[in-house]
């Protein structure tokens, strides 16, 4: 029987925005021994609390006094713990988190085009283009590190509520819905356990240059998440309140009712957006709003305001690690 694995936790790694009344929670991918647990956690400053089985899977510390600002905690899980067959962990768990106002380090990924470009092309162009080459490099690498893809979903229930993630958690996000994409995303799919998130402006749907509806379903299908990115890409600062309902709400029916999915994440086009556009976001049944602010720190208490992080076509695998909070090449 091969050793109990840490499946998600809350906080994740190097969290430092975590709630000081949430407790601590780790979960395995298999059932363990309750009489392990209690020495098989070592909190760093000692805090007093209780250590108990959420579930079989789920290891809780609840402290008594909660977390304090002040102070950044190490939690260290040995070999002490095992599955109810006896089973050890393979190596130490260990994570370190603080209280504090720098945010959740989740980075989002943000792509556009994946293409090769000639030498004489616009600035503009290589920043909104990655190369197959650099494309498929790049998702290798963080596999290899041991990324996860989380969904929108799994992103919000976190930031809202400490509900578990991944270790090393990250999305994948790909504006725009360009055609260039369609087999490099297959590949991704197929050959990686990574899923990217497929940011969509439903009448580009019917434009040579963009993945056609028969495309789009097909990655659906294949485990692409699906958010909206407005019905015609408009700016929604100069939208007019009217039509507000159709560029939020509308892509949102629109996308669910063609493609079969859940669509409760939204990309504002040009990265432009306002009080007014959040309050929509908020009132129209999405759970997060996705930004160009360039950070992968993401904040609880701002769910419509997610930071990402722009690849771009000059950059080397040296360049695009050290853009990460997850290692070197």
């Amino acid at each position: 029987m091969p050793p109990p694995k840490l499946v998600a936790s809350y906080p994740v790694d190097g969290d430092r925005a975590v709630h000081p009344e949430r407790p601590l929670r780790l979960v395995f991918d298999q059932a363990l021994s309750p009489e392990s647990i209690a020495n098989s956690l070592v909190v760093s400053p000692t805090m007093s609390g209780e250590v108990s089985l959420a579930d079989d899977h789920s290891i809780l510390f609840q402290s008594t006094s909660g977390w304090r600002p002040s102070e950044t905690y190490a939690v260290v899980l040995g070999d002490a713990l095992t599955n109810i067959n006896g089973v050890p962990i393979a190596e130490p768990v260990s994570l370190s988190f603080e209280v504090g106002e720098r945010g959740v380090p989740i980075p989002i990924l943000m792509y556009h085009h994946i293409r090769n470009l000639p030498d004489d092309v616009t600035e503009g162009q290589r920043t909104w283009s990655v190369s197959p080459e650099s494309f498929r490099l790049q998702m290798t690498w963080l596999e290899a590190q041991g990324c996860h893809t989380v969904s929108p979903d799994q992103l919000a229930s976190y930031l809202a509520d400490g509900s578990p993630l991944p270790a090393r958690p990250i999305i994948v996000s790909i504006d725009d819905g360009y055609a260039d994409i369609y087999d490099h995303v297959l590949w991704m799919t197929q050959e990686t356990s990574l899923l990217p998130l497929l940011f969509v402006v439903p009448t580009y749907a019917d434009f040579p240059a963009y993945l056609n509806w028969s495309q789009l379903k097909e990655l659906a299908q294949a485990g692409c998440m699906i958010g909206g990115h407005g019905m015609d890409h408009a700016n929604l600062r100069q939208t007019a309140d009217d039509a507000l309902d159709d560029q939020i709400g509308g892509v949102r029916s629109t996308l669910e009712k063609a493609l079969g999915v859940t669509v409760n994440s939204f990309c504002y086009p040009f990265g432009s957006y306002d009080d007014r556009v959040l309050n929509k976001l908020a009132n129209s049944g999405y759970r997060t709003g996705y930004t160009l602010n360039p950070t992968y720190y993401q904040q609880p208490y701002a769910p419509y305001q997610i930071g990402r992080t722009c690849i771009s076509y000059d950059l080397t695998l040296d360049d695009f690690a050290a853009l990460l909070p997850y290692g070197d090449p």
